[in-house]
This record gives C-alpha cells, sequence and structure tokens, in this order.
C-alpha cells in the first residue's frame, strides 16, 4: 500500500470553511489554475460561474447558503494536488440535483475518496470499492456492497 503524506490529503467537511474572499479567491486559495480550467470545473458541478467574483459578507458565509458554500469547498479540494479527498457528508446542504450531480463528479476522479456518510442508497454505495461500516468508533463490517448488503438493510435503516 503506497504511504501518504498530510499534503497528498485534502478534507472537505460537513460544515464548509469560507473566508472573506472572493468565492473565487475561497476556491483558489492563492493557486494558479486558469480560469478555463476554474469554469470547466464549476460548468461540470451545475455552478454558475457569474457569482466567482461575489464577495462573502464574512468568514461564516452568510450571503452564500449551505450548498454554494458546500461546492466551493468540493471546488477547492478537486482543483487541489491532493491525492487522497476525505469527504464529510459531502451532499449535506445540497439539493437532489446538485447531489447527483456532484456524486458523479467526483466517482469520475483519478484520486482516492473517501466518504464518510450515513447515505445508505444502494445506487452510491454499489459504487464504493470498498465500505466499512462503524459503530461507537469501531469498525464492525466491511467489504463492497454486495458482501455487507444484509447487513446494511437489517441493522442501518
Amino acid at each position: 500500500m503506497k504511504s501518504y503524506s498530510v499534503k497528498d490529503i485534502i478534507m472537505v467537511a460537513q460544515k464548509a470553511t469560507l473566508f472573506n474572499k472572493t468565492i473565487r479567491d475561497n476556491i483558489l486559495l492563492g493557486r494558479n489554475i486558469s480560469d478555463d480550467i476554474l469554469k470547466k470545473l464549476l460548468n461540470s458541478m451545475s455552478v454558475s460561474v457569474e457569482f466567482l467574483d461575489r464577495k462573502p459578507v464574512s468568514d461564516e458565509g452568510n450571503d452564500v447558503s449551505g450548498g454554494e458554500a458546500k461546492k466551493i469547498n468540493i471546488a477547492r479540494a478537486l482543483l487541489s494536488d491532493s491525492s487522497v479527498l476525505i469527504l464529510d457528508e459531502f451532499d449535506a446542504s445540497l439539493d437532489v440535483n446538485s447531489k447527483n450531480v456532484i456524486e458523479e463528479l467526483l466517482l469520475q476522479q483519478k484520486k482516492m475518496m473517501i466518504f464518510i456518510t450515513h447515505n445508505i442508497e444502494q445506487h452510491f454505495l454499489e459504487k464504493m470499492d470498498s465500505i466499512i461500516v462503524m459503530r461507537d468508533g469501531k469498525i464492525i463490517k466491511c467489504g463492497r456492497y454486495q458482501e455487507i448488503v444484509s447487513y446494511i438493510e437489517g441493522e442501518c435503516k
């Protein structure tokens, strides 16, 4: 197994982090990424590029919705050089259409993805290489969807 350092890993937390900067600056964080690449990513996430230069009112992002803030954090992670993405409830605050679009986009990435989720939808879990079910901080089941489906259906619903 390959070893990773902290610089190889980026996390998208359940509560989105924003800075008192423009949306563009919040996504790029000083990285030199072309407008074409940025706009292509945002279009693939169904995000209007017109809001790129809009500035949040505060670090809490009070003038952007929870879904917009989440999309900003996901775009930031996807544009990073990190090879491992940890996504904690990536779909929190997203409407169903945005969730589906971003889910497909994430699954197309050539990065290791670790999803922390309560989402037990079959169409989502079937796409995972491995699922680890935890309770009270302990691993209680792991495997591919077909190997753990009876446990998921019986214990988690």
